[in-house]
């Protein structure tokens, strides 16, 4: 797997698992669950997010807690599949 598709798959999951989350709790998880729900190291998890940021999939609020949301145009990381741009 090449290691473009493989961070593709991964910010799918992220996506896909901070929406869960967030719909069943009320609140966005922290970067430690996130990670254990992905199953990757709470840095990997920043580094994605941080990706994600950037490609308009996710977004957040600097310097305060649990503020990942998952952007309404994101549709289950569905633009991660066409090639991860927008």
């Amino acid at each position: 797997m090449s290691r473009t598709l493989g961070s593709r798959l991964i910010g799918k999951r992220i996506v896909e698992a901070l929406r869960a989350y967030t719909l069943g709790h009320g609140y966005p998880p922290s970067i430690s669950e996130m990670a254990l729900l992905v199953g990757i190291s709470p840095s990997a998890i920043q580094y994605h997010l941080v990706r994600l940021k950037t490609l308009g999939l996710v977004s957040s609020k600097p310097g305060a807690n649990r503020t990942w949301t998952v952007v309404d145009s994101a549709k289950d990381g569905e633009e991660l599949e066409e090639g991860g741009r927008r």
